[in-house]
C-alpha cells in the first residue's frame, strides 16, 4: 500500500494504466506513482517547450477568462499579487501589470528568488502549477501566511474526473502532471489549510480565503 502524498492516509488503491497512478479513498487525491517521476532537467526542458506567449492569443484569452471567473470581484480591489510558478515566460504576470497591479513572480526554475516571502498579498495565484507538485501542503502553507486579510489564493488545475473516467482522460497525459485533485481534493486542503473555500466552477479552478 503507498501513503497518500496529500493526507498521508494508507487507504490508497493503484490505477493500474500506462503508468501507475494511485487514488486516495479518503482525500480523492491521485498521484502518479515515484517510479514515474522525470528528472528536474527533463521538467524543465519540457517547460521551454510551451508556446507561452503574449503572442499566443489562447494564451492569453485563457487568463483574461480566469481574472473574469475565478478573481473577481477581489481583483478589482486587489493590489499586491504573487504570481506562483509563472514559467520562463511571466505572460499572465504581465497581463496584470498591464491592468494596473503590482505583481510578484515565483517560479523554481526561471524566477527562483524568495524574495517573495517578504510581502504580503491581496491575491496568489497558481495556474497551471499545483498538478506539477509531489506534495501539495508544504507549497502551500507558507503561501497562505503571506495572504493579507481575506487574500484570495487562486489555483487553476484541472478537476479530475473520478477513477472511472481516468485512464481516457487526457490531462494526465502530460508527463509532468502528477497530481490531481477533485473538489473533495480541495476541500481538504482548504481544511488543512485553515482557509475557506469560496469559488469554483467545478471543473477547471478553485479559489480559498484566508
Amino acid at each position: 500500500m503507498t501513503r497518500c502524498k496529500l493526507c498521508l492516509s494508507d487507504n490508497t488503491q493503484p490505477i493500474n494504466l500506462d503508468k501507475i497512478y494511485h487514488h486516495c479513498e479518503q482525500c480523492d487525491f491521485v498521484f502518479i506513482d515515484s517510479s514515474h517521476l522525470i528528472s528536474e532537467e527533463e521538467e524543465r526542458k519540457r517547460y521551454l517547450e510551451h508556446n507561452n506567449t503574449m503572442e499566443n492569443t489562447g494564451y492569453v484569452n485563457m487568463f483574461l477568462t480566469f481574472i473574469t471567473n475565478a478573481l473577481q470581484p477581489h481583483y478589482s480591489e486587489a493590489k499586491k499579487i504573487l504570481d506562483y510558478g509563472c514559467g520562463p515566460n511571466p505572460v499572465f504576470a504581465q497581463i496584470m501589470r498591464n491592468q494596473g497591479k503590482d505583481v510578484a513572480v515565483y517560479d523554481p526554475f526561471f524566477s527562483p528568488s524568495n524574495a517573495y516571502l517578504r510581502k504580503r498579498y491581496d491575491i496568489i495565484t497558481l495556474t497551471e502549477v499545483l498538478e506539477h507538485i509531489q506534495h501539495p501542503l508544504p507549497t502551500l502553507q507558507p503561501l497562505i501566511t503571506r495572504l493579507s486579510r481575506d487574500g484570495l489564493l487562486a489555483i487553476m488545475t484541472r478537476i479530475h474526473p473520478g477513477v472511472d473516467a481516468f485512464e481516457k482522460w487526457w490531462y494526465r497525459m502530460d508527463n509532468t502532471h502528477i497530481s490531481f485533485y477533485s473538489l473533495k481534493t480541495a476541500q481538504f486542503l482548504a481544511k488543512q489549510l485553515g482557509v475557506r473555500m469560496v469559488k469554483t466552477d467545478g471543473e477547471r479552478f478553485f479559489c480559498l480565503q484566508s
